[in-house]
């Protein structure tokens, strides 16, 4: 029930930790460009995984009509959350909040996600159990992953912040 609860609302629960880590955020130029290879890896990861899965791994609502099994779901059972990982690490490295915010926000962000990911393992159980173990081999298709553009956006928007923060610190 509550990792449903943190599925459903994850993207507001992430848009409001960004605006606390924006609060406490000391960015300068130079956090600001180490942090963006980790922020680049996250995005192609997502972008990677949603080439596989498309839409679906936008959805509100928990839900599989089947259990991808290739590309980095071959090896990865949640390869979006790696993503997600590498997006708050590297925001984190931009933004430069402090070692003990940074380090309970990592610890709060795997809390929610092992939530979700039990959640989901649930739903993929009873996709399983009742068509039989529902597999899908997809290939990679360009036109699936473009359903990140919200998270590319975003990003942006918030990198962008981050050397506007750091320009008026340098002042």
């Amino acid at each position: 029930m509550l990792g449903r609860f943190l599925f459903r609302w994850r993207g507001v629960i992430g848009l409001a930790a960004f605006g606390g880590l924006f609060w406490l955020a000391r960015p300068t130029f130079g956090s600001c460009f180490a942090g963006v290879p980790f922020v680049l890896v996250g995005l192609a990861v997502r972008f990677w995984a949603s080439g596989y899965i498309g839409i679906e791994g936008r959805a509100r609502e928990i839900g599989a009509s089947r259990r991808v099994v290739s590309g980095p779901y071959r090896t990865l059972r949640h390869p979006l959350y790696i993503g997600n990982f590498l997006l708050v690490a590297g925001m984190l490295v931009v933004l430069r909040p402090g070692v003990a915010v940074s380090v309970a926000v990592l610890v709060l962000f795997v809390v929610e996600y092992s939530f979700i990911v039990v959640a989901e393992e649930a739903k993929l159980a009873l996709v399983e159990i009742g068509e039989s173990r529902v597999e899908s081999r997809e290939s990679f298709v360009p036109r699936r992953a473009l359903c990140e553009w919200r998270t590319w956006l975003a990003t942006g928007a918030a990198l962008g912040l981050a050397l506007l923060k750091a320009a008026l610190r340098a002042r």
